[in-house]
């Protein structure tokens, strides 16, 4: 069980992402194969995750929440720790075989962006931010030109700009958490929530953009409010002293994020097959 909590499962949600490709070109054909790249994603991140949880254990021991996490609070072993990363990393280097070139090459630079990440970027303020949002970055391009779909310029700045609120998000979380991260010497509560805001408006303004310009069927424009009322419930939430401004554990944790989350996507994604004009 322990073994399985090192892997951080919960953090797979952000792999979905992949999927982003398939559903803006209604390509259903497409799925099977970026069903491999989420698989082979969800490798890798638990990899990083491994790879990060080993360096950090000196300093997860002094945090009152990370001391429970399966190293720091010694359930797992370090040697049993390196076994597990060398068995996820032979089974996402051993994908090359069943993956897309472009897939692979992202998964790669993934991986190895990690390492860079992990062992310097994350103690080099805003450049920290900046790497967390290229990573959500490539998991959209894995998903998109990985398969052999182009994606819209519009589409891609969306993506930059939600992959940078994601970023900023996961600082925010750890600022109210108490996190004794290096780096957060350099930023304060109210950065990050103005940069919160100006990204999500960004990100609204962005996506608003791709859909009247690239797509703009009365499904898919009908999102666009909805998005707005995510962020806006987002703020709501944040705003609760009680409450972790991490977006992937109040995703768990909100209901309503979950269902707006999951009406967005339905309708997006029949949007694309132009049912109604």
């Amino acid at each position: 069980m322990e073994q399985l909590r090192l892997l951080r499962p919960k953090q797979w949600v952000k792999n979905l992402l992949v999927f982003l490709g398939v559903l803006s070109s209604s390509n259903i054909s497409l799925f099977s194969t970026a069903l491999i790249v989420f698989i082979t994603f969800c490798f890798a991140s638990s990899t990083s995750y491994v790879y990060n949880d080993i360096r950090d254990i000196a300093s997860d021991r002094q945090h009152h929440r990370k001391k429970h996490r399966p190293i720091a609070s010694g359930k797992v072993s370090i040697t049993q720790a390196w076994m597990i990363l060398s068995a996820l990393l032979a089974i996402v280097v051993s994908s090359y075989f069943v993956l897309p070139l472009y897939a692979y090459l992202c998964i790669l630079v993934y991986l190895l962006g990690n390492v860079l990440y992990s062992s310097y970027l994350k103690r080099v303020p805003i450049v920290d931010i900046y790497g967390i949002a290229f990573f959500f970055f490539l998991r959209v391009m894995a998903g998109t030109m990985g398969i052999n779909i182009e994606p819209s310029v519009w589409l891609i700045i969306t993506v930059i700009a939600v992959s940078v609120f994601l970023a900023v998000a996961k600082r925010y979380g750890e600022l109210r958490d108490g996190s004794t991260r290096d780096v957060l010497k350099y930023y304060t509560v109210d950065l990050c929530r103005g940069t919160l805001f100006g990204m999500s408006t960004l990100a609204t303004a962005f996506y608003g953009m791709y859909i009247i310009f690239v797509s703009p069927t009365l499904l898919r424009l009908t999102t666009i409010p909805l998005v707005m009322f995510g962020f806006s419930y987002y703020f709501m939430l944040v705003e609760q002293e009680t409450t972790d401004a991490d977006p992937t554990v109040l995703l768990y944790k909100s209901k309503i994020l979950q269902c707006t989350a999951c009406i967005i996507l339905i309708l997006f994604y029949f949007g694309s097959l132009n049912m109604f004009l």
